[in-house]
């Protein structure tokens, strides 16, 4: 499986990979994450030969394939209206899918703040070693007291690369 839904997004190299059963069955049971984009179903580690839903009806849970891009608005994929945990059992001779809804995941409203950020890279006092970031508070960022999401640092800086990191 591969889509915004899945747990690898559309990186072909973290493709979502589902349990061989017999005959054509597929399993997996995971955290989808509502998109609707969701996913669709590759065989391999390349965008086609693949599987998408067969038509636009939200309902119509079948399948079609491709051996190659079939171009248009036929690349459709399955959407996720809700963040959850699912089972997907995919039957690729009758061309079907069946998605069980099995179990609710906790989102949060808001991101949870950081205490601190810290400057790292070429152009930093801690050079690239988060631990020596930890340890250094020449390069530990604040956080704001009226905003928890908002961080300030003074200092100087080197020429190089520079990253934060939490």
């Amino acid at each position: 499986m591969i889509g915004s839904s899945t747990p690898g997004g559309w990186d072909l190299n973290s493709r979502t990979e589902m349990t061989a059963g017999g005959r054509g069955m597929y399993t997996w049971s995971g955290t989808l994450v509502a998109a609707s984009d969701g996913f669709k179903f590759i065989t391999g580690n390349d965008w086609w030969p693949g599987y998408v839903k067969a038509n636009d009806d939200p309902s119509d849970m079948g399948l079609t394939y491709y051996a190659s891009d079939p171009g248009g608005n036929l690349d459709r994929k399955f959407s996720i209206t809700e963040t959850a945990e699912y089972r997907i059992e995919v039957n690729l001779l009758a061309l079907t899918v069946n998605l069980e809804k099995t179990g609710d995941v906790e989102v949060p409203d808001e991101p949870v703040p950081f205490e601190a950020l810290w400057l790292i890279g070429d152009a930093s006092a801690a050079g690239w070693s988060l631990d020596d970031a930890a340890a250094n508070d020449a390069v530990k960022m604040t956080s704001s007291s009226d905003d928890p999401y908002t961080f300030t640092w003074t200092g100087d800086l080197k020429s190089g690369e520079l990253k934060l990191s939490c």
